[in-house]
């Protein structure tokens, strides 16, 4: 027998619809932000992912050569692609460009808890804005879809990558010794990154110093701290003081309660500006739903970009942080269940032409409608009816014809009526509206 492949999963209806409605909940609160919905291929251009996602990234990427010879490479995240796309066709449009998407993703790592070979991420990306504002909007959206499923146990961190490169140039470590610290730092492994400085040869007291600076989860006032160690530096200097902007405003839009967490450093490598992670402490060890911030991808495609800044929440991740917090998500479907009564093993055929009138009419009235095709008889087809939680049963046999109506049944308190056949579809309307 054939089995899947290691680290990806098949989904049962039932599953299916638990998942569903949880995106669904999330595009609501996209729509309400006013962002708009993009798709892209599950496959690209290697090269696309390999310039600027970080070897850790490349490292997990799955590629493989088309037949004229091409590397492509199943996507592994989004962001890079919404770029190509945005360089590629819509430049052109109107900016501030909000959009939001949902898919599947590949990594080749080691499967466990939450983390799969296909995953699905959903996210967010507003490009063409400015800073603070849009990392605001998008630090607010991030937020909201998250509270819309009702995780109240969960924690928001907010660096900013940018400060965190100008803090480690102070200490004499070039782009490439940056780039070896920052999976230490970004795991908060001060072993490894003790151990890393030391190959670096970072005296002692600046090296305890450093690790001070990126291990440490401080409030706003803290920032202070930062502008002292920043002192000379400029740049550094004004993206504080963006930085402090950002924060009040957050404030504004509701967003409170989050942690300066300067250590934060993100697994992808264009990552430039202010960048936030928010965990679900239900998870355990590995707790992180959502993470995100502002990121430019200039050098891949050698062109001057416009100021953007996204997230994406690993959905899969984020149904585990919902059941461990004993949330209820209702995966039945307020649908009807059409019963034609049998005679033997067979329905008679105008009761069966009758039966799929009624159905079509359901739902061409909009009204979710499912109809009994193997001939069951009445006990197991309401049986069946309560199975996959059918709020309504429509029963039509020979004699229900004559009379010129159906019986509707209540699935829940088990109440029947006789409704008018040409009235079935208005009726069971009002119930579902």
């Amino acid at each position: 027998m054939i089995q899947r492949p290691r680290g990806t999963r098949d989904f049962s209806p039932e599953e299916m619809k638990k998942r569903r409605l949880i995106e669904g909940k999330i595009t609501d609160v996209c729509k309400r932000f006013g962002y708009r919905e993009v798709a892209t291929p599950t496959f690209e251009h290697a090269e696309l992912f390999t310039r600027r996602s970080g070897t850790g990234i490349v490292k997990q990427m799955y590629t493989f050569l088309d037949k004229g010879g091409r590397e492509l490479a199943l996507r592994p995240e989004f962001t890079a692609q919404i770029m190509r796309f945005y360089e590629s066709e819509l430049r052109q449009l109107p900016k501030p460009l909000k959009l939001y998407y949902f898919g599947n993703c590949f990594r080749y790592e080691e499967p466990q808890k939450g983390r799969y070979r296909e995953f699905w991420q959903f996210g967010a990306e507003a490009i063409g804005g400015s800073s603070p504002a849009s990392d605001v909007e998008i630090i607010s959206l991030a937020m909201a879809c998250i509270r819309s499923m009702g995780i109240g146990n969960f924690e928001l961190r907010i660096g900013h990558v940018g400060i965190l490169k100008h803090i480690l140039r102070k200490y004499n470590l070039n782009v490439e010794k940056q780039g070896a610290l920052m999976p230490f730092i970004d795991k908060c492994d001060t072993t490894g990154l003790k151990n890393k400085l030391e190959e670096f040869k970072i005296p002692k007291n600046d090296s305890e110093r450093l690790i001070e600076i990126v291990t440490s989860k401080e409030d706003i006032s803290k920032l202070d701290a930062l502008e002292k160690l920043l002192a000379e530096d400029k740049e550094s200097l004004s993206m504080v003081s963006k930085w402090r902007e950002m924060l009040v405003l957050l404030n504004a839009a509701g967003v409170t309660g989050y942690t300066i967490d300067i250590g934060i450093a993100r697994g992808l490598d264009y990552y430039t500006g202010v960048v936030f992670e928010i965990d679900a402490a239900s998870l355990g060890a590995e707790k992180q739903i959502c993470g995100g911030g502002a990121y430019s991808l200039s050098e891949v495609f050698e062109t001057e970009q416009p100021y953007a800044t996204g997230f994406s929440i690993g959905f899969d991740r984020f149904i585990l942080a919902l059941e461990s917090e004993g949330i209820k998500i209702d995966k039945k479907v307020n649908n009807v269940y059409v019963a034609p009564l049998v005679d033997g093993a067979k329905a008679d055929a105008e009761v069966q032409k009758k039966a799929f009138e009624l159905a079509n009419a359901l739902r061409t009235h909009g009204i979710p409608a499912n109809i009994d095709i193997a001939g069951r008889n009445i006990n197991k087809s309401l049986g069946y009816a309560n199975t996959i939680g059918a709020k309504y049963a429509v029963i039509i046999g020979g004699n229900e014809i004559k009379k010129g109506v159906a019986i509707i049944k209540d699935m829940e308190s088990g109440e029947q009526v006789e409704v008018k056949l040409k009235e079935v579809a208005a009726y069971l309307a009002k119930k579902f509206s």
